[in-house]
């Protein structure tokens, strides 16, 4: 579990460094501060790498069954469900 969340926190941590930073180009390019967007990224990765752990709520489909997303086990090779 420790490898996926670290895997996760990587992914998220890319993507959002990766927004925040064509954000504050277009945000230089309009003359507007900067230092928000940055703030913003830092605050969303601290949020979603720490809110990933946390239990969700199953939902049901019209059948009745439960619907449980992904995780990154199931893309890296762990068992599915575990």
């Amino acid at each position: 579990m420790i490898a996926s969340w670290m895997l996760y926190a990587l992914v998220v941590s890319a993507l959002v460094g990766a927004a925040a930073w064509v954000l504050e180009e277009v945000c230089r390019l309009l003359g507007s501060p900067v230092r928000w967007v940055w703030l913003c990224g830092l605050l969303a990765t601290v949020g979603l790498v720490a809110l990933a752990p946390l239990p969700y709520r199953h939902t049901r489909e019209a059948d009745g069954a439960h619907v449980r997303p992904p995780t990154a086990d199931h893309w890296i090779g762990g068992r599915p469900g575990a």
